[in-house]
């Protein structure tokens, strides 16, 4: 099926994408397995949305962004986006086994967790360890917690968990966390939050042998500067916001990527070497990573494609 434009990713960058592209006159398909609003649906509270003095829920967000994408009659598609590849005066994108032919692309997969190291490679995702807070909040009840990272999601989440947990220790590697001043003030002024700062997460553990249970006490071996071994901090439950590992493994075979695997783009978000591709949200190399600017940044993508498919006709 032909289109003008196809959109590989339904978070704030892609859906961002495909309401500029549509509201412009152009044939667009959104292509998502989950359908519209990536991360941001398991996001509690972002403080960043202009407009929103109080915070917004970012399902509720995505809640009224997909409705206006649809409205704009983009057709979404869902299903796992395979491999890019090149045709004759366009591009191709295969979805499930489904061609889907387009005049330009923009890349906007964001990125997925980057996990924690496990003792013996065990699975503990479900039974303790949570990418998810807001998923898995229950895990926090009235339990001493562990949140691992030290930017604005993990602050986010160190104050939603603060509410009902009995305690809880942010880890992180810097010397000061890397969120937002005004994050990490609130944060530190909670009385049940402790920092610590310099910390390594070396490998989490189930201290009870074998049992799977959720009340099961944990186990972090942390690495601390200064001390000849690790350090290790008994808790609830684990909640990782560490940031996230590019999703490019649909484009690897065609796009140019950085050292750790994040799209390259030139100013105008278009991908060098591949005409009509262009790139935007957390997948791009030198993204800030943060969901105001990703909507920006799909806005901003879909400029540039307007102006290159009125070019290029």
């Amino acid at each position: 099926m032909s289109h003008d434009v196809v959109i590989i990713g339904g978070g704030p960058a892609g859906a961002a994408g495909a309401l500029a592209c549509a509201r412009r006159g152009w044939r667009v398909a959104l292509v998502d397995p989950l359908g519209i609003g990536g991360q941001l649906m398991n996001v509690e509270r972002l403080d960043d949305v202009p407009g929103h003095s109080g915070g917004v829920a970012g399902w509720d967000l995505v809640a009224a962004l997909g409705e206006q994408v649809l409205d704009a009659g983009v057709e979404l598609v869902m299903g796992r986006a395979g491999a890019l590849g090149a045709k004759t005066g366009a591009w191709q994108v295969e979805v499930d086994g489904r061609l889907l032919d387009a005049r330009a692309v923009l890349v906007a997969t964001g990125v997925r967790p980057r996990r924690v190291p496990t003792a013996g490679g065990e699975e503990l995702e479900g039974r303790g360890v949570s990418y998810c807070a807001a998923c898995d909040a229950g895990l926090a009840a009235g339990r001493p917690v562990v949140v691992v990272g030290g930017g604005d999601t993990a602050m986010a989440e160190a104050r939603a968990r603060a509410a009902v947990a009995e305690g809880v220790t942010v880890v992180f590697p810097e010397a000061e966390p890397p969120a937002a001043a005004a994050w990490t003030r609130e944060v530190r002024a909670l009385p049940n939050v402790t920092f610590r700062p310099g910390g390594r997460v070396l490998q989490v553990s189930l201290a009870a042998d074998g049992q799977v249970e959720l009340d099961v006490e944990m186990v972090l071996e942390v690495e601390q500067p200064g001390t000849a071994g690790a350090e290790r901090l008994a808790t609830g439950a684990v909640f990782v916001a560490t940031g996230g590992l590019p999703a490019s493994e649909a484009v690897a075979a065609v796009l140019e990527l950085d050292d750790d695997g994040f799209v390259v783009a030139d100013a105008a978000l278009a991908c060098p070497g591949a005409p009509g591709v262009f790139v935007a949200g957390d997948v791009r190399a030198g993204a800030p990573r943060q969901a105001v600017t990703a909507l920006g940044e799909g806005t901003a993508a879909a400029l540039a494609i307007d102006a290159y498919l009125r070019t290029s006709r």
